[in-house]
């Protein structure tokens, strides 16, 4: 199912960046340790803390701001700027 494809993903496109960056060797480990704890334990786990909010938010905002790159717009979608700017 889904894990599977998430695995294999991680094993043959990510694994193999993780030998010119060793941080993100360390980042990866913890995502996929996410996989070993069920529903349940996963609250009590070493690994917790990447299930906040916060952190959702943070992986989030990162992940749109790399896409966005890659399409070579700017940093965050016109919104967020103007809702930024309205709120200072």
């Amino acid at each position: 199912g889904d894990l599977e494809i998430a695995l294999q993903y991680a094993e043959q496109e990510l694994a193999p960046r993780t030998e010119l960056n060793e941080s993100f060797m360390k980042e990866l480990e913890s995502a996929m340790s996410l996989f070993a704890f069920d529903q349940k334990s996963i609250k009590d786990s070493p690994v917790a803390d990447l299930l906040n909010n916060t952190q959702r938010q943070n992986t989030a905002s990162l992940v749109n701001a790399a896409i966005l790159k890659g399409i070579h717009q700017q940093k965050s979608a016109k919104l967020t700027t103007i809702l930024q700017t309205m709120m200072v």
